[in-house]
């Protein structure tokens, strides 16, 4: 069963709003015991962050996704995208991202990738070495999706 506010509010004995702000992190002026109180009714209570919840007020999915396009050959026999992957996880869970990965998308793919983003799904998209040229960077390229090219030194091609 979720825990609600107001009942880490209760076991805390404290308001709504401030469970909210010690929870989220705001920069408010709270003394250590209220922080020490909020957090030991949330670890009595078994309370974990709802990360659906959170993302609709906050706009963001705290995912990122990490696409392999054009490549060819599997993930395990080219070291530098094994390598690739790794940075890009280890740095997304230092801030708490999580990692959406899609392997050679189709064309209904990368359309996907648009409207995962509009949908809230992932945040942003990495695109690692991919054909420049392919009708699919194109596609991508005349989305909103902001997305990083990586392992390719030509620019993207223009789109209308």
């Amino acid at each position: 069963m979720r825990v609600t506010i107001k009942e880490v509010t209760q076991r805390a004995g404290v308001s709504a709003c401030t469970v909210s702000n010690v929870l989220n992190g705001k920069p408010c002026e709270f003394s250590p015991l209220t922080y020490t109180r909020v957090h030991e009714a949330v670890r009595a209570l078994r309370n974990h962050p709802n990360r659906v919840a959170r993302s609709l007020v906050q706009r963001e999915s705290m995912a990122l996704g990490v696409s392999f396009i054009d490549q060819g050959q599997s993930l395990g026999d080219n070291p530098y995208l094994a390598n690739v992957l790794d940075g890009l996880v280890m740095a997304a869970r230092e801030e708490n991202y999580n990692i959406v990965l899609y392997i050679r998308p189709s064309v209904e793919e990368i359309e996907g990738y648009a409207a995962n983003f509009l949908d809230g799904r992932i945040d942003g998209l990495f695109v690692i070495a991919p054909d420049i040229d392919c009708p699919r960077m194109k596609q991508l390229a005349a989305t909103d999706l902001p997305f990083i090219i990586l392992g390719v030194d030509s620019p993207l091609p223009e789109t209308n």
